[in-house]
């Protein structure tokens, strides 16, 4: 077994995800930790030099979603009850503040593509399905 470590926080880690690239691409892991940051990384190559993300809150949880010809996503819950849904080939943000604290977040796909979004808190899970913006001018 090859062991490998790097010092990607400062404190604690608290919440570890990864998806695998389309194809035979390589795994990606973020890692989230009670500094507030996210960092971005493969298993044997140098993690990206700045966080994916930087919040004022630590970390809570983290999940990836990632399936061929559909967008890579990554849920975020922060302590202080912020839930973030970031579109990792866009870059668009989605935000959800629930009320309670969030313990734990699930971001996954439907057997027809749809992302879902749980998020987990003390007395209740509370799913999020994301829509496309409408325009001013849709109907």
């Amino acid at each position: 077994m090859d062991v490998t470590s790097s010092m990607l926080h400062d404190g604690p880690v608290t919440a570890v995800t990864g998806i695998s690239l389309e194809g035979t691409g390589p795994t990606v892991v973020y890692s989230g930790g009670v500094d507030g940051r996210i960092r971005v990384w493969s298993p044997g190559v140098a993690p990206m030099p700045e966080p994916l993300l930087h919040g004022p809150s630590p970390v809570v949880d983290l999940s990836a979603s990632g399936s061929e010809g559909r967008s890579a996503a990554l849920a975020v819950a922060q302590g202080d009850g912020l839930v973030q849904l970031l579109d990792l080939d866009s870059g668009t943000d989605l935000s959800f503040r629930p009320g309670p604290p969030v313990r734990a977040v699930c971001c996954l796909r439907t057997g027809a593509g749809e992302l879902r979004t749980m998020i987990g808190m003390d007395d209740c899970i509370t799913t999020l399905v994301p829509r496309p913006s409408r325009t001013h001018n849709s109907r």
